[in-house]
């Protein structure tokens, strides 16, 4: 009996893998004014299953931070390649 359940939440673990939703990034730079061009890995503060989580995060660091000051980048599906970072879409 306990094989069948192992070898059931093998082929759970397995399917939901499978299946993964996007991950949008949260870059966030609290002393900028502007988004860099180029994305950095020291700016992630976060990873959420869609873009609005992912805005509302970032406008939440920005208004704690109660400064003039501050930027963030939503991207969707980031990779680190040889150029740097590569994300799907940014917002």
């Amino acid at each position: 009996m306990s094989k069948r359940l192992i070898g059931c939440c093998l082929f759970a673990l397995l399917l939901s893998a499978c299946h993964q939703q996007p991950q949008w990034v949260l870059f966030y730079y609290p002393d900028a004014t502007q988004a860099p061009a180029t994305l950095e890995t020291q700016a992630i503060a976060g990873y959420y299953q869609n873009l609005d989580h992912c805005q509302r995060k970032g406008a939440g660091l920005i208004k704690l931070a109660g400064t003039d000051n501050g930027v963030f980048v939503c991207g969707l599906d980031c990779q680190q390649t040889a150029n740097g970072l590569h994300c799907e879409q940014r917002h």
